[in-house]
C-alpha cells in the first residue's frame, strides 16, 4: 500500500511541475511583444568601381567556345608594349602587371612552358575586354582581353591578363576617373566606326578645292631623310651588336642569369652567354 501512494505522489509531482512549465510559457507567450520602428530605408548603395569599370568598358560578348564575337562591346587599342598574348586553346593565362608607369611581363616560368603557343601583343593593336575584376583587398584591378581579329585584320585570337597594381587601400572609396587615367596608359578607347567614318569625311577636301600642281617640285628644304632601317639580328651575334642593330631597342622580359629573353618588334630573341641563339 505505501508503495503504491509513493508512486501516486511521484506521478503527481511529475504533473505539477509540467503544469509550471506550462503556465509559464502561457504567461511568456501572453506578454505583450513591443516592436521597434522598422529602420529607415537606407540611400542607395553607390555603384562598384567593378561596377563603373564594366559600364565604361563595355565587355565582349562571345560564342561558339570564344571564336564568334556577338557583341563587341568596347574595342581598345594597346599603347604600351609588353602584353603577351596565349593561345585560346590553354587553360590558364598568365597575367602581365603594370606598376608605377611600368609594365612586366608574365612569371618566366610560365612563358618557357607556353613558349610555342604565346605571341607579344603589340602597341598600336586593338582588343577586346572579356572581363574586369576588381581585388580591393589585394589593391588590383584585372583585365582580360582578347584579340579582335576583324580591326587587325588577322584570324588570330589570343588572349591576355593584365593587373593593374595600386598603393595599398588606394581602391577603397576611390575616385573611379583616377584608375580610369592609370588604365588609359595602357589602353585608349577606339572611336566607334560612325565617329571614325565622320572624321574620315571631315578631313576630305571639298570638291571646290584647289588641286596642287603635280609639277611643281618640292623644296629640298621640306624634303625629309628616310631613316635608315634596322638591321636583322642574327643568330651568333653579341648582346651588344643585336642592340646597336635595333638601335637599343631590344626589350630585357626574362633574366635567368647566363640565359636572358628579350623581345623586339613581335620577336623573342634568346641570349645564352652574351649570343644571340635563338630568335622567334
Amino acid at each position: 500500500m505505501a508503495r503504491k501512494l509513493g508512486f501516486a505522489a511521484g506521478m503527481i509531482a511529475i504533473a505539477a511541475f509540467a503544469a509550471f512549465f506550462a503556465a509559464g510559457a502561457s504567461a511568456q507567450s501572453a506578454t505583450p511583444v513591443v516592436r521597434s520602428a522598422a529602420p529607415a530605408v537606407p540611400s542607395a548603395t553607390p555603384a562598384s568601381i567593378e561596377d563603373q569599370l564594366t559600364t565604361q568598358f563595355k565587355l565582349v560578348k562571345l560564342g561558339s567556345h570564344g571564336q564568334v564575337v556577338l557583341d563587341a562591346g568596347t574595342v581598345l587599342t594597346i599603347q604600351k608594349g609588353g602584353l603577351v598574348g596565349f593561345s585560346p586553346w590553354l587553360p590558364k593565362v598568365c597575367p602581365s602587371t603594370y606598376k608605377d608607369g611600368k609594365m612586366n611581363s608574365p612569371n618566366a616560368l610560365c612563358l618557357m612552358a607556353a613558349r610555342d603557343v604565346t605571341r607579344d601583343l603589340t602597341k598600336g593593336e586593338k582588343v577586346y575586354v572579356e572581363n574586369i575584376d576588381v581585388d580591393q583587398k589585394n589593391n588590383k584591378i584585372e583585365f582580360k582581353i582578347v584579340e579582335c581579329d576583324s580591326c587587325n585584320g588577322n584570324r588570330s585570337a589570343y588572349r591576355a591578363k593584365i593587373e593593374f597594381q595600386f598603393p595599398k587601400g588606394q581602391l577603397n572609396g576611390a575616385d573611379v576617373a583616377k584608375i580610369s587615367n592609370v588604365i588609359g596608359e595602357v589602353f585608349a578607347v577606339d572611336a566607334p566606326a560612325d565617329d571614325t567614318d565622320a572624321q574620315n569625311v571631315a578631313k576630305q577636301p571639298s570638291a571646290t578645292a584647289v588641286a596642287p600642281d603635280p609639277s611643281a617640285a618640292p623644296s629640298s628644304a621640306n624634303e625629309k631623310t628616310p631613316a635608315a632601317p634596322d638591321k636583322p639580328i642574327q643568330v651568333g651575334q653579341s648582346i651588344d651588336e643585336a642592340q646597336a642593330n635595333t638601335g637599343g631597342k631590344l626589350d630585357l622580359a626574362t633574366d635567368l642569369g647566363n640565359t636572358q629573353i628579350y623581345r623586339y618588334n613581335g620577336q623573342r630573341i634568346t641570349v645564352e652567354n652574351g649570343k644571340v641563339t635563338n630568335i622567334q
